[in-house]
């Protein structure tokens, strides 16, 4: 596993403090969790939903925007996202159907 390097923001405009923090990018602390479903309506065509919920969990952070003052605040983010679909199946590996002999 990587160690990411603490991050520190440099002053500047609506920064005149500065912020360190460490991010692990792992779980729990990060993650993704979903379902999903795919039927077949026709030969090569197929209908699918998915739902996928992304989370990275909250750290708590403190902006200085004057010397003496700080406003503490979390930075968790949360999405969650809907799909639908139609696909179309192409089967251009597999060999040509056998012809059908009449009688």
């Amino acid at each position: 596993m990587k160690r990411l390097k603490p991050f520190t923001a440099s002053p500047g405009f609506l920064n005149a403090g500065s912020s360190t923090a460490t991010r692990s990018g792992v779980f729990p602390h990060v993650g993704a969790v979903g379902i999903g479903a795919e039927y077949a309506v026709a030969p090569h065509f197929t209908v699918k939903v998915e739902y996928l919920y992304d989370f990275t969990n909250a750290r708590p952070e403190v902006f200085n925007p004057v010397a003496g003052s700080s406003i503490p605040f979390g930075t968790r983010t949360a999405y969650h996202i809907a799909r639908v679909g139609l696909t179309h199946h192409f089967d251009w590996l597999s060999p040509p159907a056998a012809p059908v002999a009449k009688s």
